[in-house]
Parts: C-alpha cells; structure tokens; sequence
C-alpha cells in the first residue's frame, strides 16, 4: 500500500491518465455482456459489484477496467475495443496492455481502500492480464500472490459467521481465492500458496453450495488438486508411472446438477435466469470447464523424464491412451466443436499446449511411421490453434512460435532427404546431440531446393510415403536447439518451467538467405546484405558461395568473403551449388569455412 504522501503525488497522474483509459459507455455496455454470459458464471469473483455497483467513484472505474481487460478475449469484443483516452479502434494487444498498465498503477498507488474488493480485481487481473514482453512474465502470477497476501491480511481463509450479511459472497470469494491458487500452479509453475491445514473452511461444502457452473470448475479444479501431488519434488524420485484414476465428466456433470444448465459442451444455446442479477445471461463458459477437465486428465497420467526402466520413452498402454483421448478431445473442442463459443480464459491455451506436447511425444519417440506421422498432424493443428490465439495469449504466442520452427525445420530435413542425387543438407544427429567437435562440416540444400516457396509452420507429410522409417530428427540441422524444444514440451507435461518465461520469437528470429539466387554478388554486397539481415532480428544466415570463384581456384577470395560474412552474424551456413562442383571443391570450401566464431 502506498503512503498518503505517495497518493498525493500519484493522484494527479492517476486522474488525468489512469482513470480515462476505460471504454466509452456504448462499448463497455457491450463489453460488459460477454462478461457476465461467457466469464462470469465460471468465475464469479466480481458478481457482487455488476449487480450493485460500489459507491467509490475509483473502484467503480478499475473494475469496469478489468471486465473489459476480461472480455476482451473474446472474438466478439474486437469491435468494441476502444478508449475514452485514445483515438479509432485498437487491437487487443494495444487494448489490453494500455488497460493492465493503468489498473497496476491504480492498484500498486493504493487508490482502492476496500481491501476485499481489491483482492476481488487482483483476482481477476491476475487470471486475464497478458504479459507484453519476457521481462513480464511473472505478473500475473505476481498479482495472485498479492491476493493471498491480502486474503491471509484480512482472515479470508478462516470460517466466517453464517450471520454476517456477508457471509455467502465471503465463502464464494474463497473458492475463488483456491481454485485459482491451483490453476496459477499449473499454468506457471509455482508451487500452491493456499493449504488445506491452514484453512478453516470446510473445502467440500464450500464447493457444494455454489451455483451449478461455478461447482462444476471447482470440481474440476478439486481433482487438479490431486493430480499437482503427483508433481511435488518428494515424488520425482519415483522412477515408475504413476496415473490417479478420475471420474468420467458426464457424472461430475451430473453431481454438479449442471445436466440443465446451459452450456457450448451440451451443443446449445439456451438461455437462464441470474436472480441475483435480475437479468438474462446466456452461459457459454462451461465449455472450458471441458477443455480443463481434459488438460487436468492429461497430467493425471506422470511419465518420469527420459520414461521408465520397462516402457522407455513410451507411456504405458493406460496412460498413452487417457493422454491421446484427451488430447484429441481438446483440439476438436477448441478447434472444432465449439470454435470461438468458449470461454477464452488461459485454461484454453494451456490445454491446447498440453495437446501438443502429447502430440511432439507421439511425432518424436514413435517407432512407427504411422504414429509418427498422426503425431506430426496433430502437432501441426495444434501449432496452428496457438496461432490462432496468439494475438490474444502470451501463452499462445511464445509455444506457436517454437512450434512453426520445429516444422519448419522437419520441413528443411524432409526436403533435402527426398531430393534426388542431392546428400542431406545436414549431417545425421542423435536426437538432442550436437555434432562433435572436428565432424564434417554442413553441407547445404542446392538452389532448387531453398528456391522453394514455403508456408511458414505447414509441412507434408511427403517423407513418411519416401522413407517411412526415417527418423526426420536425427536430421535436423546441428545448430537448432532440439534440446530447448524437448525442454519446454516436456517439462510442460511434468509441470516444468511455464513457457511465460520464453520468448521463442527472440531465440530464433529469422533466418536470412545473402548472395541468393545471384551467387555472383560481390563480397561486399554479401556482406552488407548479411549486416541488414543481423540488423532485423536474424541469428542465423545463409550464405551462397560463389561458383565462380571456386571453379576458378581463386580459394583466397572465397575465405576472404566467408569470413567477412560470419563476422556480421552470429551463424553463417553455407549453400554450396553440388551440381557444379566436383569432390575436390566440396572439400575445398568446407575446409575455406571458419571452424568457430
């Protein structure tokens, strides 16, 4: 909390910057709708303040702020993002980042004097602001740390008097405060903050006594509680598969008395009544409560890293089967089923993540050209959800991009094995093996190879028909970190790292090609193209030798421009032309090239 001194001198700045940036009335109004249909019943962490709105002119103001952060997710919104303060309408990255900025600020200078009311908005913005950038990672969970903080500050997680007046909306914001303690755990790596030892409420009949769509999450969320057990370091040290057995959702559907609620994963759209809101809401939220439910059965299933003595790198037939069925379910209910009629909270592309990463298992360690194969289908569907939902998920952005690389990558293997009278472009590799020092150096695709166009993350599934048993990994390019890619996707099944400390996007930015298709260029054009290439972001540069000079012997000009080039990037690869060379003058110019930079 800040000091009055601080307020005094923030209080300026927060009137004149903070408070305006909020939708005009017409579009929150709107805004304000896909909230309570689609967020609200699946999380009711607010309720009580849409219904009755406070008395204090700043609370009223950040809390329209964070239903609108909120709603923004939705793809119904994009018409409506606007801002008092700015001009036109804006993207929903410029719209949520200018609206997570202000409500920070209005927080962090503590302007909100109601301490429940403010752990109800960290509570949301926790669960819906998207970070902007790596250094901002942590902020949501940051924000939910600051919630505890208060609830712990204010006793929230001891048993309050039935007779208060407050005492419902009290035990619902607790199961707000649980559950998502849970969900950060899972969607962040963290470990839980909230322990059911040092609660005074009784867990089960809290769950019991909330409304059908909100029970149902917490339900969900009760057996995500369980499956987190299986990942706490005392059980890391089991070498063994170890799979906690769940109930069949269609029941929980049914103990939760949700069968007549309207909900995307019955397949209508029905309407029901909030009394307590005295309005019409359509609930489209519980189609997540799916997507969780599936996310939280694929971790029920914990594969030891590296697999185990007896199945290897494969799950056994259980847990392979529970992992594929729940994978699938995700990717046609986000894809498919019920495209753009979901909640779009986080819960949506964590699942979605957590299917690609069951299907990089399936693409990578299958011994059968079939499995690889569906794998490598799936991962690119997958790839191309996370795409989809980029613009709206940090989350999203950072696992698609690594994603388009490793196909992009398969792709460059692909098309190089299945040239005719052309060696692979780069040497055999042992999955997660760099080449050893004094290997051969890379020989690089001809021309008609890398003058094929290519759609950035699509790829064929040519190679599986050409050399069905090969193992497309072993071939990738040496200087792509496959141990990176293995990292992340495997620890996002054994609640590793989050991926919101990634950004895959700067690890691997582009890839340039210099000298190309012209290999005649001087050197100094080489060199300057290669600079401009560093320049827009590029790690890596593909350089065309020139022919002409290496027909001609002339081997000092030839490592006078590779070397020029290879200190403007921090890779230089090399593309010789086979077709005009002979043997002598492949082993000529990779003994030209720079061992190391």
């Amino acid at each position: 909390m800040s000091s009055p001194t601080t307020q005094g001198i923030l209080k300026p700045h927060v009137q004149a910057s903070c408070l305006p940036c909020r939708p005009p009335a017409s579009d929150f109004a709107v805004l304000r709708r896909i909230y309570v249909e689609k967020f609200d019943p699946l999380f009711p962490a607010i309720s009580l303040y849409l219904a009755r709105p406070p008395e204090d002119e700043i609370s009223w103001i950040v809390i329209q702020q964070v239903v609108s952060l909120a709603a923004a997710s939705d793809p119904e919104a994009v018409p409506h993002l606007r801002l008092q303060n700015r001009e036109n309408l804006l993207g929903r990255n410029e719209f949520s980042a200018a609206l997570s900025s202000v409500i920070r600020i209005t927080i962090d200078a503590g302007f909100i004097t109601d301490r429940v009311m403010e752990t109800r908005i960290l509570l949301i913005f926790s669960l819906y602001m998207q970070p902007t950038c790596p250094e901002e990672a942590d902020l949501p969970a940051r924000a939910f740390t600051d919630a505890v903080h208060r609830m712990h500050t204010l006793g929230l997680h001891l048993t309050a008097d039935k007779d208060r007046d407050d005492f419902l909306s009290t035990r619902s914001l607790f199961c707000c405060l649980w559950a998502l303690d849970r969900i950060t755990s899972s969607l962040y790596g963290r470990a839980v903050l909230i322990h059911e030892r040092d609660i005074g409420w009784d867990l089960d009949i809290c769950i019991e006594a909330q409304a059908a769509p909100f029970r149902l999450f917490l339900m969900v969320v009760r057996l995500l509680d369980g499956v987190i057990d299986l990942y706490r370091p005392k059980n890391l040290l089991i070498q063994e598969a170890m799979v906690i057995e769940l109930p069949i959702f269609e029941q929980m559907i049914i103990d939760a008395g949700a069968t007549k609620v309207p909900s995307a994963f019955l397949g209508e759209r029905l309407w029901v009544c909030r009394l307590e809101a005295s309005h019409i809401v359509a609930n489209e939220s519980a189609a997540t409560l799916e997507v969780l439910y599936h996310s939280v059965a694929i971790l029920s299933c914990r594969l030891p890293p590296g697999g185990t003595a007896t199945t290897g790198v494969l799950p056994p037939p259980a847990t392979n089967s529970r992992r594929s069925l729940s994978a699938a379910r995700i990717t046609s209910i986000v894809g498919q089923e019920y495209n753009e009629r979901v909640s779009y909270t986080p819960l949506i592309p964590y699942g979605v993540s957590l299917s690609l990463s069951v299907a990089y298992r399936k693409m990578r360690y299958s011994d059968v050209s079939m499995f690889r194969n569906r794998g490598k289908q799936d991962f690119q569907k997958n790839t191309m959800l996370l795409k989809s939902l980029g613009s709206t998920f940090w989350t999203a952005k950072v696992m698609a991009t690594m994603a388009e690389q490793v196909l992009q990558e398969m792709d460059k293997a692909v098309a190089s094995l299945t040239s005719q009278d052309s060696q692979p472009a780069y040497p055999l590799r042992k999955a997660g093996i760099p080449p050893a020092d004094g290997a051969e150096p890379t020989v690089a695709v001809s021309e008609e190879l890398t003058d094929q166009p290519h759609d950035r993350g699509i790829i064929d599934s040519s190679f599986s028909g050409v050399v069905p048993d090969l193992d497309v990994f072993g071939h990738l390019d040496p200087t792509f970190d496959l141990d990176a890619v293995d990292a992340v996707l495997e620890g996002n099944l054994d609640f590793g790292a989050s991926s919101n400390w990634f950004d895959w996007q700067a690890l691997w930015a582009i890839s340039a090609v210099v000298g190309f298709p012209y290999r005649s260029s001087t050197a100094s054009t080489k060199v300057l193209e290669a600079d401009e290439s560093a320049k827009a972001g590029a790690k890596k540069v593909e350089m065309v030798v020139n022919i002409g000079k290496a027909l001609s012997g002339d081997w000092e000009s030839v490592a006078n421009e590779i070397h020029a080039a290879n200190a403007a990037v921090s890779i230089l690869l090399l593309i010789f032309e086979n077709d005009f060379l002979a043997h002598d003058h492949i082993v000529r110019l990779c003994h030209s090239a720079p061992s190391r930079r």
